[in-house]
């Protein structure tokens, strides 16, 4: 006999499986920047926060918002600290596995800003995101995933290149 992993509506047909909205927040665990920084681990100062969308089961938009700071590489006593901040948003799609897992991936855009003492450098940066995610309690998930954020802030000698690689952790809630 085979799973249906469709649910029944109040009319007897069948309805979503996914929460239309769905609100998150991940902890970047392992992140690796894409510029001469130390990789960091578990650090409360690297999350990104979210809001989804999604039209159908399938298909789907997400906003975002990222904070990550990396000690720069230098010499001992002498390593500042860079902060960078993303927002943007992805078109996502999302499947199930079973029917308390599901996985979901996303492509899109963001407007970085890297800030090191007293420079400043703004890019456009590419996204993308790989999940996978189990449901704990009813509209209640924990995700595992990547998320890579790359750009550069322009194509001259003083241009940074920003963004980076990170392994998430994340907890959300469906609506």
């Amino acid at each position: 006999e085979e799973d249906d992993l469709s649910t029944p509506t109040v009319f007897g047909g069948v309805g979503r499986k996914f929460a239309t909205w769905q609100v998150g927040l991940d902890l970047l665990i392992l992140s690796y920047p894409h510029f001469n920084a130390f990789r960091n681990r578990l650090n409360l100062k690297n999350h990104v926060s979210w809001l989804e969308w999604w039209l159908k089961d399938n298909w789907g938009l997400k906003s975002f918002y990222s904070e990550q700071s990396y000690k720069m590489f230098g010499p001992n006593g002498k390593r500042p600290t860079s902060k960078t901040n993303h927002i943007g948003s992805l078109l996502k799609t999302q499947h199930s596995l079973s029917e308390k897992w599901k996985i979901s991936a996303g492509i899109g855009l963001s407007k970085t800003e890297f800030i090191l003492e007293s420079q400043k450098k703004l890019g456009n940066s590419l996204v993308g995101e790989f999940r996978l995610g189990r449901e704990i309690l009813t509209d209640f998930w924990i995700e595992f995933g990547i998320l890579t954020i790359d750009s550069a802030s322009g194509s001259g000698i003083e241009d940074q290149r920003l963004g980076s690689t990170g392994y998430l952790f994340g907890l959300s809630y469906g609506i």
